[in-house]
């Protein structure tokens, strides 16, 4: 999972938030449209 999140930070879908030693997966767009690729 770890590599799917990064995956999406690098095309920056999400960004972590850091809380103290954690780091949370937060969306950067309060929408997201996923359209298949045919």
């Amino acid at each position: 999972m770890s590599r799917d999140l990064a995956a999406l930070a690098e095309h920056g879908i999400i960004r972590y938030e850091e809380d103290g030693r954690v780091k949370k997966p937060r969306l950067t767009q309060e929408h997201l449209i996923v359209e298949p690729v045919v």
